[in-house]
């Protein structure tokens, strides 16, 4: 990345460095804020005194070297410094040329912590050098003291009882083994969150039908994959028992167990003492804990006489490292607030499973073993081996363990209303879309347990991941997808395998959207009939294909007309694919019509949907401020001849392939909101559809 080169610009007497914002306002500039920059420039702002350019100079040349940001004799030094951008004091500094970072740090004790220049720093500390070391070990003991002690969320009411099956740890010399346990025998158990390895890589060990006795009796410890060997070490450091792995606690090649523990998932973790996640992702078979490379160690920066004494200090005889400011390449932390938006992806690999995703949620207590460091999450608090606490005054807003907890939604549904608690379901379902699932199948049943937190609130029938109670802005979704999103509209497809009916979001692949709107949306069309069948005892896991809805409402003709069909063309978008029709007028009288479409069809050939091809538009909303029309973009299916001449539906069978928004300006006219009106009344006809 690169920006136009600025000539450096000297900052007015009294006024902010132009460079760097120094000093930033004690109450404004807590939060985050970037801005951009030459290394020239920093070092002008430095030798015209601004202390805090200065510092970060240094800071460059003590962690990357200055001659390193010249890539090959480069002349581009461009720099961009981020304060505040993990919601918590921080400041960290990145060469686009030399695609490095540097992070600042200052010691909770040093005296400069209340200094002007350093209210953005994080307040950090030495890591241990390994994540298994006596040291990380002591530090776990330490949050779990605390959590057991002070934290109210975290701790059960009355002792969980065990999963069905358990590892047995025994003592320290004991073997290992699979244990059947009675329906509600108490005990504390530990669960591990892990990648699994593909088929074709190394096999994972697993429990099958025809090795459960041998489990029942014992576990070869040699058999084990590295990443389940460190878990069981772990566990028994921390004086527990039992352990629970989904891949020896579950009989794998038993369909019928699968399904009837994998609905049992939301109690396994909520249950569990603490849950052990391998966050490096580097596959079982290897270990999850770490060395620490030495760039990541804090380097003290000595800071010149000259500058101690415009910051109020006398220089110390020890060297300035006694004042606690260091630089360090900066650690990988987990991404807490990525309701903000949806598709970003977090650093540590494992969150960017599927699984994971509710693994971590329904977990009170989640502790990740991360290419650097140990990360500590509850429901309470957020820590990490380096800066301590990152607990935020947002925790209801940015701790992902508290926004899905029943308790929260309870406490969300009287405040706001059940509308508020199904929202919230939509913003779940778009982080969830954006994550990576090995077997497309497991898109329900990987979110299961979510979902029936949620069903415990909302109280209604699940239907393909929509609610009952609230189906008609369930069904207002669409591909995430415009210029930013040109890998997430790529992928746009439907599942190898049908997993779900054209109208749920998980008939596509990728990350979704929902078209919430805080007016609330008046429904334009009747729910006949809403039919899933499950494949399972799990009313909220995997279905089987038939899945129905019956619908009465307006159904607008029109045709299908492709706007860009030139392959590889970077303006590709859920929004540039086709154009209706039927609403060019629309355009033409200056409303904005937004068509999505839900499949990416650049690359097929012939086009499924051929140009020119009769397509309906159903409308199932309207809002106000501005006015705005819903409708579900659907084809003709063709199962809807065959039912009709058979008898078995009176109604036309369709499925979706998009959704159009019709919207007056922001400040609509009347003229332009009774046009819309019009248009619908004009255009559409009462229908009953069958939508599949």
């Amino acid at each position: 990345m690169s920006f136009p080169y600025r000539p450096y610009r000297p900052t007015e007497p009294g006024q902010p460095c132009n460079v760097c914002g120094h000093p930033r306002d004690r109450e404004k500039g807590s939060g985050p804020a970037v801005q951009i920059t030459w290394l020239e420039h920093l070092e002008a702002s430095a030798q015209r005194a601004c202390p805090l350019c200065l510092i970060i100079v240094l800071g460059i040349e003590r962690c990357l070297g200055r001659e390193s940001i010249r890539v090959l004799g480069d002349t581009d030094t461009t720099l961009k410094l981020e304060f505040n951008m993990t919601r918590t004091p921080s400041l960290h500094v990145t060469s686009f040329k030399a695609s490095e970072s540097v992070s600042f740090v200052i010691s909770p004790e040093s005296p400069l912590l209340d200094n002007s220049c350093f209210i953005s720093w994080s307040p950090g500390h030495h890591v241990p050098s390994s994540t298994d070391s006596e040291e990380s070990l002591g530090w776990v003991l330490d949050r779990i003291r605390e959590c057991d002690s002070t934290h109210r969320l975290c701790t059960p009411t009355s002792e969980p009882s065990l999963p069905k099956r358990v590892i047995d740890l025994g003592t320290s010399n004991s073997q290992i083994k699979l244990r059947v346990t009675e329906e509600n025998t108490p005990g504390r158990y530990i669960c591990l969150s892990h990648r699994w390895a593909m088929p074709t890589q190394h096999p994972l060990r697993r429990t099958l039908s025809n090795n459960i006795s041998s489990h029942r009796q014992g576990i070869s410890w040699d058999g084990l994959p590295a990443t389940f060997r460190d878990a069981i070490d772990f566990t028994r450091a921390l004086g527990i028992r039992y352990l629970w792995i989904d891949s020896m606690c579950i009989i794998q090649d038993d369909l019928d167990d699968w399904r009837r523990e994998g609905a049992k998932m939301a109690s396994t973790y909520s249950n569990a003492y603490l849950t052990l996640a391998a966050a490096q992702d580097r596959g079982s078979e290897r270990s999850m804990f770490v060395r620490m490379d030495p760039k990541f160690r804090l380097r003290p920066l000595a800071l010149p006489e000259s500058l101690l004494k415009d910051l109020g200090l006398s220089h110390r005889p020890h060297g300035a490292s006694d004042y606690g400011v260091y630089v360090r390449h900066p650690l990988t932390h987990i991404v807490r607030h990525t309701h903000l938006r949806p598709t970003l992806r977090q650093p540590l690999p494992l969150l960017q499973r599927g699984w994971v995703f509710q693994e971590r949620l329904l977990s009170p207590r989640t502790l990740y073993f991360g290419p650097e460091e140990l990360s500590w999450e509850c429901v309470e608090h957020h820590k990490c081996q380096c800066t301590g606490t990152r607990s935020s005054t947002h925790s209801t807003q940015t701790n992902p363990k508290k926004v899905h907890r029943p308790s929260t939604l309870q406490q969300l549904a009287a405040a706001k209303g059940l509308h508020a608690v199904a929202n919230r379901w939509a913003g779940l379902v778009e982080e969830y879309t954006a994550l990576d699932l090995t077997f497309e199948s497991d898109i329900f049943p990987a979110l299961s347990g979510l979902a029936k937190s949620y069903r415990s609130i909302l109280g209604s029938r699940y239907c393909a991941g929509l609610w009952e109670r609230f189906l008609h802005e369930g069904l207002l979704w669409h591909v995430a997808g415009g210029t930013m999103d040109q890998d997430h509209w790529a992928q746009a497809r439907r599942p190898g395998l049908w997993r779900a009916p054209s109208w749920s979001w998980a008939a596509v692949k990728g990350p979704v959207e929902f078209t919430r709107c805080t007016v609330a949306l008046q429904e334009k069309c009747e729910v006949l009939d809403a039919n899933c069948t499950l494949a399972g005892p799990d009313p909220t896991g995997e279905l089987l294909s038939g899945g129905y809805l019956v619908l009465r409402g307006l159904v607008v003709s029109t045709r299908l007309r492709y706007v860009d069909l030139t392959k590889g063309s970077s303006r590709s978008s859920p929004l540039t694919l086709f154009r209706l029709v039927a609403t060019e007028p629309l355009v033409e009288r200056f409303l904005i019509v937004t068509t999505f479409a839900d499949i990416n069809y650049m690359f097929d050939d012939p086009l499924p949907i051929p140009s020119g091809s009769e397509v309906a538009c159903f409308l199932v909303g309207a809002r106000d401020y501005p006015e705005t029309y819903d409708f579900l973009v659907l084809k003709l299916s063709s199962a809807s001849s065959a039912s009709m001449a058979s008898s078995c539906s009176s109604y036309p069978t369709y499925e979706r392939i998009g959704l159009v928004q019709i919207q007056g300006p922001p400040h609509s006219s009347r003229t332009a909101s009774s046009f819309i009106t019009n248009w619908v009344k004009e255009h559409g006809e009462e229908r009953t559809i069958k939508l599949i």
